[in-house]
């Protein structure tokens, strides 16, 4: 839950946002007063997000002031997230579990890393040249990286980074994207989508077309940033709002897959 303030002249009021899963749940009125509430149920978790970030965005226009940051709040905002993280980590990896062992009778072949030491986290944090967004801190903080997080593509690892094969791929990214472009006779737009210094690489597919990164354009007051999920032939598949919601909204996928098994 977040909760805003505008204070000015005659006006004291607070307003209040909280996303649960799916649904986004808002309380408003005077200060001192139970206010009213309203609750909104989106397709997914990762719409509810969106549409929280939307409204959190047109109050703070209008002058409301977010309060309960203190350092106490802080950290029980962050005992919050980190038991979002690991909830929505464990249940994508079940769903994963499930889905191979229905297909192929056998469970997921996928490895997930040891938690990131302080100083990995200031070597990505030192990559990313700035703080790192809390919902990609509170995953690293469980998992250095995660194999066949998605068919061939995973998340990944401090160490991965400095590996020669990520700059190959992202090398064949590029030039392949400019070709694919060229085919179809367009000029300059494949500049959009190639690595540019404001994406952020999180996932990388060793043999496919499969990226996700962050936007750095879409850094927000909270620290967070979009989560971009990106296919070379499909183009930008999904935005999130951060890695929590990346990880809800590929478990949604993963759970229409298993439905139609």
């Amino acid at each position: 839950m977040r909760r805003f303030e505008y204070t000015e002249g005659t006006s004291n009021k607070f307003w209040e946002i909280t996303v649960s899963a799916d649904t986004v749940t808002t309380r408003w009125g005077r200060i001192d007063t139970d206010g009213q509430l309203k609750s909104k149920t989106f397709d997914t978790h990762a719409a509810a997000g969106k549409e929280a970030d939307k409204q959190i965005q047109g109050k703070t226009k209008k002058g409301y002031v977010e309060v309960g940051s203190e350092p106490a709040q802080g950290m029980a905002n962050k005992a919050t997230l980190d038991e979002e993280m690991k909830a929505a980590v464990e249940n994508y990896r079940d769903l994963l579990n499930q889905w191979s062992l229905l297909d192929d009778d056998e469970e997921h072949d996928q490895v997930l890393g040891p938690p990131c030491t302080a100083a990995e986290l200031d070597e990505v944090a030192q990559k990313l040249g700035a703080k790192l967004p809390p919902s990609y801190a509170a995953f690293l903080a469980l998992h250095n990286g995660w194999t066949s997080f998605e068919a061939g593509a995973e998340i990944l690892s401090v160490q991965e980074r400095n590996e020669s094969w990520v700059d190959e791929r992202i090398e064949i990214w590029d030039e392949q994207l400019g070709e694919f472009f060229d085919s179809f006779g367009f000029e300059n737009v494949e500049e959009a989508w190639a690595f540019t210094d404001d994406k952020f690489l999180i996932l990388l597919d060793r043999d496919g077309y499969d990226v996700v990164f962050l936007d750095t354009t879409t850094q927000r007051p909270d620290g967070e940033m979009d989560v971009v999920h990106f296919d070379m032939i499909d183009g930008e598949i999904d935005r999130y709002p951060n890695f929590v919601a990346l990880l809800n909204g590929q478990a949604e996928v993963v759970k229409n897959i298993i439905s139609e098994l």
